[in-house]
């Protein structure tokens, strides 16, 4: 991450006002558009990793300036047109869309609970053993590892060059930099634990607090 999305840990936003009473929707097209996204997505043209590339390459005035769940119908748009599913000029006419078959493979109302509960796995198996051990001190590169400039990865700009500990060892898992341009390719996944001194210095408030992160192994380098 290197763009106006990767806001983790960046100063001077502010706290996240939020109240018990807030509703899970403020407006009506807000529920509408997380079903269109979840139901879009069930057809298997793209995946997670597809849908966040997407998102993270609006514009920086764009991504700013609208509204969260504007983000999602974007991201649907622009993936519905790489995927050749429709149009640019029919997104801008829908009223002249024709209707067409229900894909075989579309979301259900009675399946809904199922297919969210189940979500999207991605572990895969994986050949070569792991590079890192439990307890094993690493550092993360200190750019992002993305296959392309600008590309989608996991490695948050907060966390990039820092000192961390493998606490955990979830086997392979699939790549995010490259599942996001479609390319399964698989790496060992570890969860690394820093602190929050490790990973903003005297700024930290607590510094004895633990960060968690979920790694791919081309994430890390071992601590020299």
């Amino acid at each position: 991450m290197n763009r106006i999305h990767d806001m983790g840990g960046r100063y001077g936003d502010g706290a996240i006002a939020t109240t018990q009473e807030e509703p899970p929707y403020k407006k009506d097209w807000h529920r509408l558009a997380l079903g269109l996204t979840v139901a879009s997505g069930a057809c298997g043209y793209w995946n997670i990793d597809m849908s966040r590339r997407v998102r993270e390459s609006l514009s920086p005035a764009d991504y700013t300036n609208y509204e969260y769940y504007m983000i999602w119908v974007s991201a649907v748009a622009d993936l519905l047109v790489e995927k050749q599913l429709v149009t640019i000029e029919e997104l801008e006419a829908p009223e002249n869309i024709q209707p067409k078959q229900l894909d075989q493979s579309a979301l259900r109302y009675e399946n809904v609970e199922h297919v969210l509960a189940k979500g999207s796995p991605t572990q895969r198996p994986l050949d070569n053993l792991p590079k890192y051990s439990l307890g094993q001190a690493v550092k993360t590169l200190s750019h992002s590892p993305a296959r392309l400039p600008g590309g989608h990865t996991r490695l948050p700009r907060y966390a990039m060059g820092r000192l961390g500990k493998i606490v955990a060892h979830h086997h392979g898992h699939l790549l995010p930099d490259d599942n996001a341009y479609g390319q399964p390719n698989v790496e060992h996944l570890y969860t690394v634990a820093f602190t929050a001194e490790q990973l903003w210095g005297a700024h930290a408030e607590n510094k004895e607090d633990v960060i968690l992160l979920d790694l791919w192994e081309s994430y890390l380098e071992p601590e020299t």
